[in-house]
């Protein structure tokens, strides 16, 4: 009556089929895993890296004064969106650059013409100045016997108004001059400024003139 008889099954016999199956549904599991990483890793790159990089291409491209450069993104998505707002705005960018190469065009060919016919006009003023000038010199030289003083007014009139002429003519040739040369700023001791004031160099700025 104290006896017994134990009869079991090993664990490993008795867990051969479940174990079987665990491993094979790991290995599915495991399996379809590495192929989601892969299609999610090659979908990434393709859907979102490439475009994200080829965005970035483009902003440095326009950073560095490119303006042809162009992500030319085709789609819905957001990011082709974003890609289309970027070609927009180079082709805006672009446009401008052009309209402003072509102002600077137009100023500096007027500012030739400008130059080129203040040239003619000083020219043309400066001659018939000096040739009044001398005229009414030599009028006044040789005829001045015969000249009562109104006459002799006239003539020193005369020749005052040719002499500014040719002043004039002479300051329109030094501004010309003077657009054409560069700038150049120095700097100048308040005490050498305004002592060029007082001996009479330079005009005060507070005369009003």
């Amino acid at each position: 009556t104290g006896a017994y008889v134990a009869v079991g099954i090993p664990s490993k016999l008795a867990y051969a089929k479940v174990n079987k199956n665990l491993s094979r549904n790991l290995l599915t599991l495991g399996s379809l895993a590495l192929i989601a990483l892969a299609a999610a890793w090659f979908g990434g790159d393709v859907f979102v890296l490439r475009k994200v990089k080829k965005l970035v291409g483009v902003t440095d491209r326009l950073a560095e004064g490119d303006l042809s450069a162009r992500t030319n993104l085709k789609g819905d998505g957001e990011l082709n969106l974003l890609g289309r707002a970027f070609d927009m705005m180079a082709e805006e960018l672009n446009k401008r650059e052009h309209e402003r190469r072509q102002a600077e065009e137009e100023i500096r060919s007027s500012a030739e013409k400008i130059k080129l016919f203040a040239y003619s006009v000083s020219h043309d003023l400066k001659s018939p100045a000096i040739g009044i000038y001398g005229l009414t010199k030599l009028l006044n030289t040789q005829y001045r016997e015969l000249l009562d003083q109104r006459g002799k007014n006239y003539c020193e009139q005369i020749m005052r108004a040719s002499e500014q002429i040719a002043a004039l003519v002479e300051k329109i040739n030094v501004y010309i001059a003077t657009k054409e040369d560069q700038l150049q700023v120095q700097a100048i001791p308040a005490n050498v400024y305004f002592g060029r004031v007082r001996d009479g160099q330079l005009e005060s700025p507070f005369s009003g003139n």
